[in-house]
């Protein structure tokens, strides 16, 4: 692979610096790569649990028959996936691993490798029901921010996530009103409304 270091690297760029033909043997080349990735992925939990995989399951397509602008499009498109962390299972620890001990060096002393992703899963549930900002790839940061602005402290999180963790079936079952407050959604769902 064309080493552009860490920036990512354009349809355009790939059109003035390389020939039809060369493109296509590197898009053949690395679609395989990252189909490979993406199997092992699949095939682990880690991967399952991420979700990278189902994001980019079909983001691979031949590029048989498609013009030189499409397939500098796909190139492209398959530059950034083998560059993020998240696209393979060994980088997809590394981004646990540090979030974890970024959360225990803050006190969250809770959170760890095994609670990980269902943390993760709670924390973008809260998110998307409060539709705050949006997620850049620090979560750290999100989470310290929207839970130091709302002036809960570990233990209060922790409480939170171990009521999210035992009522996560119910949660995904109902729908959410528009307008609820956080204690009548609890009530909501626990049955407790009905």
């Amino acid at each position: 692979m064309k080493n552009y270091g860490e920036r990512h690297i354009t349809p355009l760029e790939i059109l003035n610096t390389m020939t039809e033909k060369e493109m296509r043997k590197e898009y053949s080349r690395l679609r395989k790569v990252a189909s490979g990735r993406l199997r092992t992925l699949k095939n682990s939990e880690i991967g399952m649990r991420s979700g990278t995989w189902r994001r980019y399951i079909d983001e691979f397509p031949s590029a048989r028959g498609k013009s030189r602008a499409e397939v500098a499009h796909r190139l492209s498109n398959v530059y950034y996936f083998l560059s993020l962390q998240e696209s393979s299972v060994t980088g997809l620890k590394k981004i646990r691993d540090s979030f974890v001990e970024t959360m225990h060096d803050s006190g969250y002393t809770w959170i760890n490798k095994d609670n990980y992703y269902d943390f993760i899963e709670f924390m973008d549930t809260v998110k998307s029901y409060y539709d705050t900002v949006t997620y850049d790839s620090d979560r750290a940061v999100d989470v310290f921010d929207v839970m130091t602005e709302a002036g809960f402290s570990a233990d209060d999180l922790k409480g939170d996530f171990d009521w999210w963790f035992e009522n996560y079936r119910k949660i995904k079952s109902k729908p959410i009103e528009a307008g609820m407050t956080y204690e009548e959604f609890k009530k909501y769902v626990e049955g407790k409304n009905e």
